[in-house]
């Protein structure tokens, strides 16, 4: 299986992404599509899955005549980011974040 797999079987078949959609988040995760997947890189794959999971939430629904493309439920999709970058201690965005002491001008 090579890691574009990966990320695709993780993502969903079934979603309208584009092939260089796939391939441009691998790159910015520093991951070779073409590459053998494996464990050692099993995290890499996951962030990139949660990345194009964002893209997908933010995609609009198309409606046109009696043809439409929707995403059944974005609710799910986001609990699967969630889980993804849960399980590597990253945060998900969702929530509030505290970072780093206060510092003050005056």
């Amino acid at each position: 299986m090579t890691n574009l797999e990966a990320v695709k079987s993780t993502v969903g078949a079934n979603y309208p992404l584009d092939a260089s959609v796939y391939i441009k988040a691998m790159i910015d995760a520093g991951i070779a599509p073409e590459g053998v997947y494996s464990k050692e890189n099993a995290k890499a794959v996951d962030v990139c899955a949660a990345a194009l999971i964002l893209v997908l939430l933010a995609s609009p629904d198309l409606r046109e005549g009696s043809y439409q493309v929707t995403l059944a439920d974005r609710t799910n999709l986001m609990n699967v980011r969630k889980a993804l970058l849960s399980k590597y201690g990253l945060q998900t965005g969702t929530g509030p974040v505290i970072s780093g002491a206060a510092t003050y001008l005056w």
